[in-house]
């Protein structure tokens, strides 16, 4: 792998979230020079010593591009570009040509970034090309939602062709899906949020806990060449069942990463790419549940700290310097996302899933984690404190 240098590009990060730490500290640690724009500079990872933070209103649109333009003709040479959201990823692509004057970057085709970023497109791709997905229906007004409704098994889920500012605002900014355990709780998720004039999908319940739920990331150069395959398997989630990776293991998964690959050279993907997969606990079938284009994933620092250090090799591919393929990681070495965790464990605890001995030996074994860490320990520290400052709120509330 080619050696860092005085003169290395700086590295830009559009966003201040977990996975956007996980490249912050990639590049940070190997003395790269790395600026984050953030909208919300109250982020945890605005605290890392790795980076420099310039404030953004908006982290998709003319506001970043604006924003990307006034940051690279700062710059002395062109930077290296890193998105952390779909909506920076949707942004870049838009802007390709104007945004490769002052940036390296890899993305896919613009084509292949719109069919997999609409789950329509993604759908009709992936069952075109025998893809193992579950059953899916498409519904945008209320037709087709009493007909989706009144013909579909329970349960099922409810999620955003995209994932826009309506379903974050109105529905939630935390569940990625809805989960209709029967069919009155599904008619109320459309009257109670009213989206049945939303681009919608409605889906088969894949059966399984939050451990039946696995992933590969992966990094494949512009010559098609996988340079990182990455496995692993969630413990946690946070929203328990649909939500965000909370804690998560390193895992040799071989169907995995054969058709992780598989889906992602038929699509003509490049770049830092990720599928996730769900097991069926009735007949053991890894069905995909969606693919992540363009940018890291939220459990992307389980790579890195197994051994498997992507952004860094999407780093110097971008600039072109040709680094080897990575062609192997640690398994067994647990991640964990302290925020994600700590409400994943109160929900589980509370619900009666896991015992307190189940609790503390999930914890056994080689630990890492996506806050805590001794060369740079301020994300941590301002979580704790954020953390004392919700119990005391709780406190005085309840006194009063």
């Amino acid at each position: 792998m080619a050696k860092n240098n005085k003169n290395n590009s700086t590295a830009v990060v559009i966003g201040l979230s977990i996975n956007a730490l996980s490249i912050i500290r990639s590049l940070g640690r190997k003395s790269i020079d790395v600026i984050a724009i953030s909208s919300d500079l109250s982020e945890y990872a605005a605290k890392s010593r790795y980076c420099r933070v310039v404030y953004c209103e908006k982290l998709n649109g003319e506001p970043l591009v604006k924003k990307l333009k006034e940051i690279g003709n700062s710059l002395k040479q062109k930077g290296t570009l890193f998105c952390t959201s779909d909506f920076s990823v949707l942004t870049v692509s838009k802007y390709e040509n104007e945004l490769k004057e002052y940036y390296h970057f890899v993305l896919p085709p613009p084509k292949t970034v719109e069919m997999l970023m609409s789950k329509k497109l993604f759908y009709e791709f992936a069952f075109k090309n025998g893809f193992n997905v579950p059953q899916t229906f498409f519904v945008n007004n209320k037709e087709g939602v009493e007909k989706v409704g009144n013909t579909i098994s329970y349960p099922c889920i409810i999620k955003p062709e995209y994932r826009d500012r309506y379903w974050e605002t109105n529905v939630s900014n935390i569940d990625k899906i809805l989960y209709a355990k029967s069919k009155d709780e599904y008619f109320n998720f459309f009257k109670n949020y009213n989206i049945s004039n939303k681009s919608l999908i409605v889906q088969e319940w894949i059966e399984g806990t939050d451990a039946d739920v696995f992933y590969c990331l992966t990094y494949i150069n512009r010559n098609d060449e996988p340079l990182a395959v990455f496995t692993g398997k969630k413990i946690r989630q946070f929203p328990i069942l649909t939500g965000s990776t909370a804690f998560a293991e390193s895992k040799w998964v071989p169907y995995v990463a054969h058709e992780s690959l598989r889906l992602l050279k038929t699509a003509g993907c490049t770049g830092i790419c990720s599928v996730e997969f769900k097991r069926s606990n009735k007949d053991n079938v890894f069905k995909i549940t969606e693919p992540t284009i363009g940018r890291t994933d939220t459990q992307e620092g389980s790579s890195i700290n197994a051994g498997m250090d992507i952004p860094y090799i999407a780093y110097l591919d971008a600039l072109g310097q040709n680094p080897e393929p990575l062609s192997s990681f640690n398994e067994g070495i647990k991640w964990i996302n302290e925020p994600e965790d700590y409400n994943s464990v109160r929900n589980y605890l509370k619900n009666k899933d896991i015992s307190l001995k189940e609790l503390i030996a999930s914890y056994s074994g080689k630990r890492t984690y996506a806050l805590k860490a001794m060369d740079d320990p301020l994300p941590f520290i301002a979580f704790i404190i954020d953390l004392l400052k919700r119990g005391i709120f709780r406190f005085f509330k309840n006194e009063n």
